[in-house]
């Protein structure tokens, strides 16, 4: 998995991983949540990408709708 730059320093993730259809985000406590683009759809699979590698908004994103907060398709 790939360090979160928390940027703005507060976010409770600490890493993440993904590949074409899927991401894998990993949070302070150690659990980790995945989230599909045949659960999410692909255009909010891209934002979380593209948040995740810019390391800033991924947690405000995903915690701003429900359907993405609750919308990931297994906890590990």
């Amino acid at each position: 998995m790939m360090q979160y730059k928390n940027l703005g320093g507060d976010s409770p993730i600490r890493a993440y991983e993904y590949d074409a259809t899927s991401i894998r985000i990993q949070f302070n406590d150690g659990s980790i949540y995945e989230y599909t683009s045949a659960k999410l759809g692909e255009a909010v699979l891209r934002e979380m990408k593209r948040l995740a590698d810019v390391g800033q908004g991924l947690c405000s994103y995903i915690n701003s709708n429900k359907n993405i907060r609750f919308g990931y398709s297994r906890k590990i």
